[in-house]
């Protein structure tokens, strides 16, 4: 399977940081810092987290606050994301294309091969999840809509990592031996990912945070240019059958990510027609 030619994000917005309202990007940083597990922060900790003064983050949590973003935990200098946040996350989850594509798609998948799967994009230095199917048996604990998954050394990452140009990739590289020295396993990781996807179309790892389980991943070139990775983790029990569960696995989720492309597809068309002219 060969790399499909996709232009960078990177590089179709290069004056993006020029060009943005400071305080607005501060107040999006400010909701950025809240995470799956951070039900309240308070100034200090924002502060921190920003890179700002304490005056200054206190002024934009008060904005955000105002306008329902953020809700003061009462009696404290704490604060929690707000229902306008909501608001704005079911809007993009209902309009999105890959959601309503993908949603029946991993529901099938989940309960045929007994797994987790799920569908994600790329959000900064990880991969963030947009729709999610388990089967009842499927390993406890996988990622829920909305979760954050690293895309460093994971099979998500080298999923969405191999369908980047050459300069994002080498960029990505770099900052894995800077990281760690040399890098050279976790080059050797990357590569040995790409060498799969261009093989069959999936790569696998040991799950990041759970090394009992086996992540696989595909991309997914959707048809308004947004890529997306598709993934599930299984128990690695080991066995006479796990070379044919995991070759199973692989090929079917090569053909769910076909499958989530074309359906996508079809998606875009119905939308496209029932607009008004």
């Amino acid at each position: 399977m060969r790399r499909p030619r996709i232009q960078s994000i990177d590089d179709a917005q290069p004056t993006a940081a020029a060009t943005a309202v400071d305080s607005l990007q501060r107040g999006l940083e400010a909701l950025r810092c809240f995470g799956p597990g951070d039900d309240a922060l308070d100034v200090a900790e924002l502060a921190r987290r920003l890179g700002l003064s304490k005056p200054t983050a206190r002024r934009l949590l008060d904005t955000l606050e105002q306008h329902g973003f953020l809700l003061r935990v009462p009696g404290t200098d704490r604060f929690a994301l707000h229902v306008a946040c909501l608001i704005v996350g079911q809007a993009v989850l209902g309009s999105s294309v890959l959601v309503k594509a993908a949603r029946p798609l991993l529901l099938q998948f989940a309960e045929r091969f007994n797994v987790s799967v799920l569908a994600c994009v790329q959000e900064r230095n990880d991969m963030l999840v947009l729709a999610q199917a388990a089967a009842p048996g499927a390993p406890s604990g996988a990622p829920s809509a909305g979760m954050r998954l690293p895309l460093a050394g994971t099979a998500l990452g080298h999923a969405w990592l191999w369908m980047q140009s050459a300069q994002v990739q080498a960029d990505w590289l770099a900052n894995l031996r800077s990281e760690s020295g040399t890098g050279v396993s976790q080059a050797a990781r990357v590569y040995r990912a790409f060498q799969e996807l261009e093989e069959r179309g999936v790569c696998q790892a040991p799950d990041a945070s759970r090394r009992e389980l086996t992540c696989f991943a595909a991309p997914v070139l959707l048809p308004d240019g947004i890529l997306a990775v598709v993934g599930c983790m299984r128990a690695d029990g080991g066995g006479r059958d796990r070379v044919r569960l995991e070759r199973e696995c692989s090929a079917g989720l090569a053909v769910l990510a076909s499958e989530m492309r074309a359906e996508a597809g079809r998606q875009r068309a119905r939308r496209s027609s029932a607009s008004p002219s």
